[in-house]
């Protein structure tokens, strides 16, 4: 009777054994495959890492709004760089239209009027509107071809005023030579011309005020 007693005793503690093991197993292999959380997070560990989380958002979204702001600057650089662009062809066009206006070209001539010269015959000041107070008035002739004019032709210029013969000058350009200039002293308040002649005949002429 004893004999039995231990018998079911062992039989009962086995089977025990065998069950516990086999639940720690199954156990495992739910907490492997994320079913069943053996070890759960604690509230401050959840608090933390959302803290974390939201953190991490901000950043993105302030990233996000630098990437706006840095997008911003580069349209901002942009209209500044074509407004500036459309400055500078303004003035280009600005210079254009004086040049236009104080210079004249026909036939292969070019005629500036001007306030002075430089030394290489440039125009200084070149414009179609005189004072009263400018004490000279300078005509550069450019010719753009100086080979089509022959060995050594004649270049007279003639001035007037109102229509009214002012002064004429006669030069005989070297070979070779493309540009000269010649001045008439300011004679008052008025209407200019000046006509440029090669060898007797009219090459080019221009107009310019004196007010």
């Amino acid at each position: 009777m004893i004999e039995n007693k231990h018998r079911r005793a062992r039989s009962f503690w086995t089977g025990f054994g065998v069950g516990t093991l086999f639940f720690v197993v199954v156990l495992i292999l739910l907490w492997f495959v994320g079913v069943v959380d053996v070890f759960p997070q604690s509230t401050d560990d959840a608090q933390v890492n959302e803290s974390n989380q939201v953190a991490n958002n901000e950043v993105l979204e302030n990233s996000v709004f630098d990437n706006a702001i840095f997008d911003n600057d580069l349209a901002n650089e942009d209209e500044d760089t074509d407004n500036k662009s459309d400055n500078d062809t303004d003035k280009t066009n600005d210079t254009s239209d004086t040049d236009n206006k104080s210079s004249v070209s026909s036939g292969g001539v070019t005629l500036t009027t001007a306030r002075d010269v430089d030394e290489s015959a440039n125009p200084v000041g070149a414009t179609e509107l005189f004072d009263e107070d400018d004490d000279r008035i300078y005509v550069i002739v450019e010719f753009d071809d100086p080979a089509e004019l022959g060995g050594s032709p004649t270049v007279t210029v003639e001035w007037s005023k109102e229509g009214s013969a002012l002064s004429d000058f006669d030069y005989d350009l070297p070979k070779g030579q493309s540009r000269i200039y010649f001045y008439q002293n300011n004679a008052g308040v008025g209407d200019y011309e000046v006509v440029i002649l090669v060898d007797g005949d009219e090459v080019a002429s221009t107009a310019f005020v004196v007010e």
